[in-house]
């Protein structure tokens, strides 16, 4: 059992969950995320000088100096920021709140153009015009901005030994690779994790796992939109004109509903605060601000899907099925609100429909373990012993190490 100590950003965090289920699960390492900006804490440097490995994120400049004694394993950041030309700055009322604390128009989903039209106080419609007419390229060199995110990439790549910059420069035409400037999609999610997993010692086994089962990016599902310019110039091949975006839990809107968002600095904050609160005991108030949220974003899967937890926990079970087909028909290829909906619908007795659910979701996920092993359950209630031990060794394969999972088997299946 080894102490890693894992320094940086959201990234790697994000890289230190992956590593925890599919690796850390089996050797018993202990992991200890630190954020960048609290390493010199002295909670942080008691870990530090404990740790028996010490993963860094490289950024711009070499490893700082350290006193820890152990073997240092860098990992790059990696980011796309040539395609959100003007992201980086917030949104100029933006205010981070107890249940939003980045705000609803952070650095992450800012935009510099935009910024500037709302201080010369240019009306919505009017900044929605401008912002459709403009010629990027005129005001920005895309060209020079792409070779200069893949120089800094490559350079990163160099310092920390991996290869993520030619992925990069392969696929971003040809797919949304990063959701915004620094949130990757899972191509690159699985590309920088294997790097990563194959340094701190994974078997091949494990790497592969984890790719398989790593179909959606581990970081927040929300977008930036790129501008149409942008992706006329790059040829972008999925960001046409008619290309929605997910924004915050809200949604998805196409370019131009973004800009007018933007500049009224709209948003859903009952939407917000009711999601926080549906994993709090106050169920009431969870309700009622999600009733409210969903009331002016009908299309909110993840607000239905919440509303049916807080439905499910005041046994009001016929509302919670409403509220859970809701969040199915307004995300259908989000494999855990069919998993969420079966659970009410095993609760409810109706064992067929859940089945049903349940292997969509594992048709649409074939790596969510979850949901086989609850497919197993569903099937020995109807009595179907063998198909449901199949369903547990389907589940055994992504997830080895689950002691559930061979307790399941242990039993008559």
């Amino acid at each position: 059992m080894r102490r890693i100590v894992l320094i940086g950003d959201f990234q790697v965090h994000a890289m230190a969950g992956l590593f925890q289920r599919f690796v850390a699960i089996r050797t018993g390492d202990r992991l200890t995320y630190i954020p960048f900006h609290q390493r010199t804490e002295q909670p942080a440097q008691a870990a530090i000088r404990q740790a028996d490995l010490l993963v860094e994120q490289v950024d711009t400049a070499p490893l700082p100096a350290t006193d820890a004694a152990c073997p240092r394993v860098p990992i790059p950041r990696v980011s796309a920021a040539f395609l959100w030309p003007f992201a980086g700055q917030p949104h100029p009322r933006n205010a981070p709140h107890p249940f939003l604390p980045p705000g609803p128009y952070g650095g992450e989903a800012g935009d510099r153009y935009l910024n500037a039209l709302i201080a010369d106080g240019v009306t919505p419609e009017d900044a929605l015009d401008r912002t459709l007419s403009l010629d990027v390229a005129r005001q920005v060199d895309l060209d020079g901005l792409l070779e200069a995110t893949l120089t800094r990439q490559r350079a990163r790549d160099a310092a920390s030994g991996y290869r993520i910059a030619d992925a990069i420069a392969h696929h971003f035409r040809r797919e949304p690779i990063f959701r915004s400037p620094n949130h990757p999609n899972a191509r690159i999610a699985r590309l920088l994790a294997a790097q990563l997993f194959h340094r701190l010692g994974a078997q091949p086994a494990e790497i592969a796992r984890m790719a398989q089962a790593t179909t959606r990016s581990p970081f927040p599902r929300e977008e930036l939109p790129v501008h149409p310019a942008v992706a006329r110039h790059f040829g972008l091949r999925w960001a046409g004109p008619a290309r929605r975006y997910r924004l915050l839990n809200e949604g998805d809107f196409t370019f131009r509903d973004f800009v007018l968002r933007y500049m009224r600095y709209e948003w859903n904050a009952a939407l917000e605060e009711g999601l926080v609160l549906s994993r709090s005991a106050d169920l009431a108030a969870a309700e009622g601000r999600l009733t409210e949220g969903l009331a002016r974003s009908p299309g909110s899967a993840e607000g239905h899907n919440a509303l049916r937890s807080v439905l499910v926990r005041q046994g009001r079970l016929a509302e919670a099925l409403a509220a859970g087909a809701r969040a199915v028909a307004a995300d259908p290829g989000f494999a855990a609100y069919r998993v969420e909906l079966a659970n009410v619908l095993r609760r409810a007795g109706r064992m067929e429909e859940a089945e049903g659910e349940y292997r969509a979701a594992v048709a649409l996920d074939p790596a969510n373990a979850t949901a086989m092993a609850l497919l197993a359950q569903v099937l020995v209630q109807q009595g179907r012993h063998e198909e449901a031990a199949a369903a547990v060794t389907d589940a055994l394969e992504v997830e080895p190490y689950a002691p559930a999972l061979r307790g399941m088997l242990g039993v008559r299946t």
